[in-house]
């Protein structure tokens, strides 16, 4: 990161004062960041986001305990899939396979078989 101020999507998920889970997206850029190691030692690093737009809920939330490796995952011609929630950490990386016959699904590894997860959308 040089030189330039950078906006990048984020997303905040959090549960509410009445037990109401809800994410939000929002734009922001790296405001602070900070780092520090030792040699042969962890790095440690902090960062601040500076928020460069409102806060948007994102309503399409659905929740799934994961067989055989995978969840059940909406039409990727309605919507596109944000992010998958397990064990309350996010992850991006995660794609939507169309098994045929309208089925579509996301396979997140058996290791997490029996786990509830979320997943995130955001209608096309």
């Amino acid at each position: 990161m040089i030189g330039t101020d950078t906006e990048f999507l984020a997303y905040l998920d959090m549960i509410d004062s009445i037990g109401v889970y809800k994410v939000y997206q929002f734009s922001c850029i790296f405001q602070d960041l900070s780092i520090t190691s030792t040699s042969g030692g962890t790095t440690n690093y902090s960062f601040t986001l500076q928020g460069t737009g409102p806060l948007t809920e994102i309503t399409s939330v659905d929740s799934y305990v994961v067989s055989s490796g995978k969840i059940t995952a909406r039409s990727t011609a309605s919507w596109k899939l944000v992010a998958v929630g397990i064990e309350g950490a996010w992850y991006y990386n995660y794609s939507v396979t169309n098994e045929g016959g309208g089925v579509f699904s996301i396979s997140v590894g058996t290791a997490y078989n029996g786990k509830s997860v979320k997943a995130a959308y955001i209608p096309i």
